[in-house]
């Protein structure tokens, strides 16, 4: 997964930003940096692939490291899935400038070799489906994206659970009561 530091440059918001003469020399430094941990990343995603172990990259749906080399190199991977899932769909909740809370739709992309993990973090917004009650949705401008940088514990949970489950139909780890 992301660190936030190294991911901001490829970031929807950060293209606002760019052509700004004033930040140039820094946003090109964060670039520098941040493709640097992309690379660092996906070479740790093909040693753990190598031994027959999991990986889970995730970055903003929108965002442009998913044009890298070493992403789309990854994307044709055998094996490797893509999939997208708002935040929202996690309880991922922000307070907007209104003052009031609610959740982040935040569309976010997967990468992962799980295809437990694939079909877990694959959604669409319960608001697009029209298949639970309706939900106020926060925009991440202004400062709020910052908010978005911590992952929801139902995420968590099921990041968890959906790979112990995957071991266990993969016989890498046996079924154990869990209490």
């Amino acid at each position: 997964m992301c660190i936030r530091d190294r991911c901001d440059p490829f970031s929807q918001m950060q293209r606002i930003n760019k052509n700004r003469t004033d930040l140039k020399e820094t946003m090109e430094e964060k670039l520098r940096r941040g493709r640097h941990h992309l690379r660092v990343a996906c070479r740790a995603y093909k040693r753990q692939m190598d031994r027959g172990r999991y990986f889970l990259h995730e970055h903003p749906y929108g965002a442009e490291s998913w044009s890298e080399p070493e992403i789309q190199k990854l994307l044709k991977t055998p094996g490797v899935l893509f999939v997208k899932g708002p935040m929202c769909n996690w309880r991922m909740t922000a307070v907007g400038k209104d003052g009031k809370e609610g959740l982040v739709r935040k569309e976010t992309g997967w990468l992962t070799n799980s295809p437990v993990l694939a079909s877990i973090l694959e959604g669409v917004c319960s608001n697009v489906t029209g298949k639970a009650v309706w939900h106020r949705h926060v925009v991440l401008e202004g400062g709020l994206a910052k908010k978005a940088a911590a992952y929801p514990p139902a995420l968590v949970k099921a990041v968890l659970q959906g790979l112990r489950k995957q071991m266990v139909q993969d016989r890498v780890l046996s079924e154990v009561k869990t209490f």
